[in-house]
C-alpha cells in the first residue's frame, strides 16, 4: 500500500470512528446531550412533544416532518415525523398518534406512542391534561464502520434495543393564547451496556426530556396579527435551551417569522394555511455554532392538514 492510500484509509477510519463516538456521546449516560427529535415549526405542530396537545385543534388535524440538520456533515441528524390527532365530538376527549424515525450517525431511533387528552373548561380557555404511551426501538449499527484495528474501536455487531415510551403533559390554550408543560418520555432507562476491555465499561440510556412552551397572537390591524412564541427545553447533563420566535400572519393565510436558538441558529420560516384545510411550511436554521464551520444549515419541512372544518372555524383560524 503506497503513502496515499495508507493516508485515504486512516481518513476513513478517522471519520468512521467520529461518526460512532458521536452517536455515542449522543445517548452516553455521563454526557448527555438532547437526545429527543428537534423541531423548528413546533409552534405549528404542538403533538411534537406534547399529549395534553390532541385534539386541541377541533378537528381531524395531522402532520408530516421531515428534517435534515447541518446539511453537508457527515452523520447529522435526519429526522422523519408524522403526527395526527382528533378531538370526540364534544370536544371533552382528544386522541392522537405520533410515528417518527430519527437517526443519528451509525444509532437509529423509531418510536410509536398514542396519545390521548382530557379537556374541560377553565378561566376563559381550555385545559387539557395528556398522557401518550408507545415504544421506542434503539438501534447502534457498528457494522458499518470500517477501522483499521475493528477489535479495538468496535464494540461489537449492530445492536437493537426496545424500551416502553410513557409521556405527559398539560396544555391550556384560548383563542389567542397558549401554555404547555411536558415530558414526552419519563421512563429514563438503560438500553445498551458493553465493555471495550476489562478496564473500560460503557452504557447508553436514555435521558428526561422536559419542555415548556408559551405563545400569543395580538391583532396589530384588520389582516396582520403578530405571534411571538417560546419554548424551554431541558434534559440532565446539557444546557437548558430556549428558542424564541416571532412570526407575522397576513390575511389569515400567510406566516412569515424568525427566531434564535441559545447556542445554536437563528432560525427562518414560512407557512402557507389554506382555506381548504391544507398547510404547508418552510423553516431554514442558520448555524451559530462552531459547527457553522463544517455544514450549510439545516432545512425542515412540514405539510398539514385540518380536516372537517365548518366555517365558523375557517372565519376564526386556528393559531396553533
Amino acid at each position: 500500500m503506497d503513502n496515499t492510500q495508507q493516508f485515504n484509509t486512516t481518513m476513513n477510519s478517522i471519520r468512521n470512528i467520529c461518526l460512532m463516538l458521536l452517536g455515542v456521546i449522543l445517548l452516553a449516560g455521563p454526557l448527555s446531550a438532547q437526545q429527543d427529535p428537534q423541531y423548528s415549526q413546533y409552534m405549528f405542530n404542538g403533538m411534537a412533544f406534547n399529549p395534553a396537545y390532541a385534539g386541541s385543534r377541533g378537528t381531524i388535524s395531522g402532520a408530516l416532518l421531515l428534517r435534515k440538520q447541518w446539511v453537508q456533515l457527515d452523520g447529522a441528524p435526519e429526522t422523519g415525523s408524522f403526527f395526527i390527532h382528533a378531538p370526540t365530538a364534544n370536544e371533552r376527549h382528544g386522541f392522537g398518534v405520533s410515528v417518527v424515525h430519527d437517526r443519528l450517525g451509525i444509532t437509529r431511533q423509531n418510536f410509536f406512542v398514542a396519545s390521548y387528552a382530557f379537556r374541560f373548561p377553565m378561566a376563559g380557555g381550555t385545559m387539557a391534561l395528556g398522557l401518550r404511551g408507545g415504544v421506542t426501538n434503539f438501534t447502534n449499527r457498528y457494522s458499518q464502520i470500517n477501522t483499521i484495528d475493528p477489535d479495538r474501536v468496535n464494540p461489537g455487531l449492530d445492536q437493537t434495543a426496545w424500551l416502553p415510551r410513557v409521556g405527559t403533559g398539560l396544555y391550556f390554550n384560548t383563542n389567542r393564547f397558549y401554555f404547555g408543560l411536558s415530558a414526552p418520555n419519563v421512563l429514563a432507562g438503560r438500553y445498551f451496556r458493553y465493555a471495550n476491555n476489562a478496564a473500560e465499561d460503557l452504557a447508553s440510556s436514555q435521558k428526561v426530556h422536559y419542555f415548556g412552551t408559551a405563545g400569543v397572537v395580538v391583532p396589530l390591524g384588520k389582516n396582520v396579527d403578530f405571534k411571538p412564541s417560546i419554548v424551554g427545553k431541558y434534559v440532565q447533563n446539557a444546557p437548558f435551551e430556549l428558542d424564541l420566535n416571532a412570526n407575522l400572519l397576513f390575511k389569515k393565510v400567510f406566516w412569515i417569522g424568525a427566531g434564535y436558538r441559545t447556542q445554536d441558529a437563528l432560525i427562518f420560516m414560512v407557512e402557507y394555511m389554506s382555506l381548504k384545510g391544507w398547510r404547508i411550511g418552510y423553516a431554514y436554521d442558520y448555524t451559530l455554532s462552531q459547527l457553522g464551520r463544517v455544514n450549510t444549515g439545516s432545512h425542515e419541512l412540514m405539510i398539514g392538514f385540518d380536516l372537517g372544518l365548518t366555517r365558523s372555524k375557517i372565519i376564526t383560524p386556528r393559531y396553533f
